[in-house]
């Protein structure tokens, strides 16, 4: 069976196996130094911190899903100590009204009866803070709502719904500040066979779906240029007029800009190592893009994306913690993590850079040096392509910003040659790690490894 067939029978197990992840056991966990979570969740796909409020509302879809029995839930979180607090769900729910004004399709009148959540936007404005979410329930649509209320007295008001067109499934949303809806048209169902043909299609990197507007006289139009292998997560730079569009089926995130004659063209992509799902804006003007590995989708990466500097760094990589992970939102000091086959979410703070100088490497004699200066060199730079670790040499950073001194020396015994290494912490001196290495067939990659291991195993920096 080739790689992409058994991905897709897996795939395809795990979205029926995982309805029984809510008969296992749940504890939340808290870890200040690491990941922690929060437990009572059905499938938390979506989330996004609401920096008003100091809340993250998550998109639940729902052991059920698509077909019913999800929900929209809020979580307060403590910025300054990165913890999750309360959780309570907003719909449905007894305290959520249905507003007097209602906007969107004329044929949208009452809420939907079987409500199941997918992708979320909010829109934070002096007037109010708008909610939008894609619903696979009884209909496939847009719900949108008004965020109400603060701390205890949080609550939805439902205020209409935009229907999407037949043959239509949509994976994410975005609000526009002018009531323009954007949609990622991922597949053209999410109950029929359609569905896993789609997927299998996209894993071969074949188009599947595109992106779509809608605009409040009631019009769905599809943005001509932005065909995709399964378009996933999205988010608008309006000062720009841009749209960035996760593309799971290609792992990438692609930037476009949006022309007034319904079309848009590409300016820029981004790789991502896994397959990309949602995006969130960091409150630092970045992305944070997440993603589940290909071969085992359990396993996740988070990234952030740097669209002015055309930089990807990874973040975070598989906790056991949590599962599944496809969206991350900035919370100040943290992300929290949002999950679209566990019952919880996650909390961590934003991943520290370990800063090592490399001091230039010791030897018994002058044949020795030129192959110890250059060892020196290539092992630093090695060191420092990891995005956790910034490594220079000893004269190129200052000593407050040092966290650890790497000291080499390069000696002979007979006619075999060694190199010692040794990390020492800069404000102790202390030795915290040592090895020592057989020169010959020996590269600057297997000794930068080990020390990477240290280092990720005695800090947490998002990868274990």
């Amino acid at each position: 069976m080739k790689r992409s067939a058994l991905f897709l029978v897996l795939f395809a197990y795990r979205a029926v196996a995982f309805g029984a992840e809510a008969d296992l056991p749940c504890q939340s966990i808290d870890n200040p130094s690491g990941l922690s979570t929060l437990c009572g969740f059905a499938k938390p796909e979506d989330l996004q911190f609401i920096r008003t409020r100091s809340a993250v509302i998550v998109s639940e879809q729902g052991w059920k899903a698509p077909a019913s029995g999800g929900s929209i839930s809020i979580v307060d979180v403590d910025t300054k100590a990165v913890r999750l607090g309360r959780k309570r769900t907003l719909w449905p729910a007894a305290s959520a009204t249905i507003s007097r004004r209602l906007v969107g399709d004329a044929d949208c009148r009452a809420p939907p009866t079987d409500f199941s959540p997918h992708g979320l936007s909010v829109l934070e404005q002096r007037s109010g803070i708008r909610l939008a979410t894609v619903n696979h329930g009884d209909r496939e649509s847009v719900e949108l709502f008004d965020v109400l209320g603060k701390g205890d007295d949080l609550r939805l008001a439902w205020r209409g719904c935009a229907l999407l067109p037949p043959d239509t499934a949509a994976n994410d949303v975005v609000i526009h500040s002018d009531g323009r809806l954007f949609i990622s048209n991922y597949a053209p169902s999410t109950r029929d066979k359609r569905a896993l043909t789609s997927l299998f299609a996209a894993l071969r990197g074949q188009t599947t779906g595109d992106v779509m507007e809608w605009s409040p006289k009631g019009r769905w139009r599809h943005l001509a240029g932005t065909a995709g292998a399964m378009p996933n997560g999205m988010v608008i730079d309006e000062a720009r007029n841009h749209l960035f569009v996760a593309e799971l089926g290609k792992q990438r995130v692609v930037e476009f800009e949006l022309n007034s004659d319904g079309s848009a063209t590409q300016r820029a992509e981004f790789a991502f190592r896994d397959m990309a799902d949602d995006l969130n804006w960091t409150m630092r003007g970045t992305l944070l893009v997440g993603g589940q590995v290909r071969k085992a989708p359990t396993q996740w990466s988070v990234a952030e994306i740097d669209p002015k500097a055309g930089s990807v760094r990874s973040l975070f990589e598989e906790r056991s913690e949590i599962h599944s992970v496809t969206s991350a939102t900035d919370v100040g000091d943290g992300i929290v993590f949002g999950s679209t086959a566990d019952q919880r979410i996650a909390i961590s703070r934003w991943p520290t850079e370990t800063v090592i100088a490399v001091s230039a490497f010791e030897t018994l004699g002058d044949a020795q040096r030129t192959v110890a200066q250059e060892m020196a060199a290539n092992l630093a730079a090695t060191l420092d392509a990891d995005s956790h670790i910034q490594a220079r040499t000893e004269t190129e950073v200052s000593g407050d910003s040092v966290d650890y001194i790497l000291k080499g020396s390069v000696y002979s015994e007979g006619e075999r040659a060694f190199v010692a290494l040794q990390l020492l912490d800069a404000k102790t001196t202390q030795r915290v790690w040592s090895e020592n290495y057989d020169y010959r067939g020996i590269g600057a990659d297997l000794m930068a490894a080990d020390i990477r291991a240290w280092v990720r195993s005695s800090h947490f920096v998002g990868t274990p």
